[in-house]
């Protein structure tokens, strides 16, 4: 091994930590400059950027930046990252946007967010080697994935709403509409639930991982369906994240992920800043930013004054809150003042405003559970199809219960098959073949002496 041409871990940890600093800032300085104003109606409110706010914002930086992972070297690094930014990272920069918060109460917010990342890494750092049985090909798999997206597909234009289109304004009335159509608890909405989050990106990551152009279509075409006919947006964005992932596998580079996802940030802050200048106004920052890091941050907002800041709001912490409606539903009407939102936060957050500390007890040693699992197998067959499955549960977990992501979004269905398939998933003959499982997630940092099979 080569050690000079790896950057030291003091040099890179160091980098990383500026580089969240930086990224914390500029999230507020975009939220402050366009999204605070343009959502005002809303109930966002300016943060401003006091002594004591930038104070907390800085520590609470130092301490996510011990907890994110340099480079992803096991599945359960993708929690680690995108719990971090895309959840823990936004609401430390925007927490006073719906209104102010006292320093003890930040901090209990904080922990409440934080605390899950810590069980997952300590079950992390014990993981060993579990070796499955494994008597199905990646043909097998891909010829099923197909099958259920094409099915579903199907059934979903069949039944398609009458404000079905594709015009970007009429979104949010096409999805209150599909809610009628595909009613929650019914085998159709379960079907387009595991197609939109799971199946579909799968087929992308296949794609980009055993380079089927095909599958790319296949996922791609999924996506668009849905967002056709029930106005779903992120889907495109999970397939082409997907994609990228299966193709960083391929070329052996998945472990700089975390620098890969920085950059995007970043690029996306720097379009935004430029717009703004140019025009006085960003869509990049309206129907991007403001999604991945303002809403998260105004809806955990919301939450945390729902369950510890309301002393009528009926929560407690020994049985959380049962809302006829669901919780998410309960907390967009009374709290976000929009009667039919539903609020969605991230996983640990849903569970314990619905069910209290058990509930989030339980959420928390589930989710570090499976995490455990997918390193476990992963460690023991090499197999991409497990590091492509933390990706995916992890970025699901940003903004869905922990029990929904693997039910009704398929994760569950999709350890189990990959589970059963073999790590051989490379196409016969592709120069690449096994490169990209074999110099991912070894002890020390080393590569593989030889391609898993």
């Amino acid at each position: 091994m080569k050690l000079g041409l790896r950057r030291p871990a003091l040099f890179a940890r160091v980098f990383l930590l500026v580089n969240l600093l930086l990224l914390a800032a500029a999230i507020l300085a975009v939220y402050e400059i366009q999204i605070a104003d343009d959502n005002a109606y809303l109930g966002y409110r300016h943060v401003g950027a006091d002594p004591q706010h930038l104070l907390l914002l800085v520590v609470s930086v130092l301490v996510v930046g011990v907890l994110l992972p340099v480079e992803i070297r096991r599945p359960s690094d993708f929690l680690s990252l995108f719990h971090i930014l895309f959840v823990v990272l936004p609401y430390a920069a925007l927490f006073p946007i719906g209104g102010q918060v006292a320093v003890a109460q930040y901090w209990l917010n904080f922990a409440t967010l934080l605390a899950p990342l810590l069980v997952l890494r300590l079950g992390a750092a014990s993981t060993v080697g579990l070796r499955m049985p494994s008597p199905m090909s990646y043909g097998s798999l891909e010829l099923a994935i197909v099958a259920l997206c094409m099915l579903g597909t199907a059934y979903a234009f069949l039944h398609a709403p009458s404000s079905a289109g594709i015009d970007l304004g009429s979104a949010y009335d096409r999805r209150i509409e599909g809610r009628e159509i595909f009613q929650a608890g019914t085998i159709a909405a379960y079907l387009n639930a595991a197609i939109v989050n799971g199946f579909a990106p799968t087929a992308a990551f296949l794609a980009g991982w055993r380079r089927r152009n095909w599958l790319l279509a296949v996922a791609l075409a999924s996506g668009a369906a849905f967002y056709y006919v029930i106005g779903l947006k992120a889907p495109i964005f999970y397939v082409g994240l997907a994609y990228l992932v299966g193709y960083a596998i391929r070329m052996g580079a998945v472990g700089r992920f975390v620098a890969v996802v920085l950059g995007l940030l970043w690029l996306a802050l720097l379009a935004a800043f430029v717009e703004y200048v140019a025009s006085g106004y960003s869509f990049v920052a309206d129907y991007f930013l403001r999604r991945v890091f303002a809403v998260p941050s105004y809806l955990m907002a919301a939450y945390f004054e729902f369950m510890y800041q309301d002393p009528f709001s009926g929560w407690r912490p020994e049985v959380g809150f049962r809302a006829a409606e669901g919780i998410t539903y309960f907390v967009g009407e009374a709290y976000l003042g929009v009667p039919g939102a539903n609020a969605n936060t991230n996983a640990f957050l849903y569970q314990l405003a619905g069910g209290g500390l058990p509930g989030y007890l339980v959420t928390t040693l589930l989710v570090s559970c499976v995490f455990a699992y997918l390193d476990a197998v992963h460690r023991a067959a090499r197999n991409a199809g497990f590091v492509f499955l933390g990706f995916l549960y992890a970025i699901l977990l940003v903004e869905q219960a922990a029990t929904t992501a693997l039910a009704s979004s398929g994760i569950g269905g999709l350890i189990l098959l990959v589970s059963l398939t073999r790590a051989r998933g490379r196409s016969r003959g592709s120069p690449d073949a096994e490169r990209g499982v074999a110099g991912f997630d070894l002890p020390g940092g080393g590569n593989a002496s030889r391609p898993a099979s």
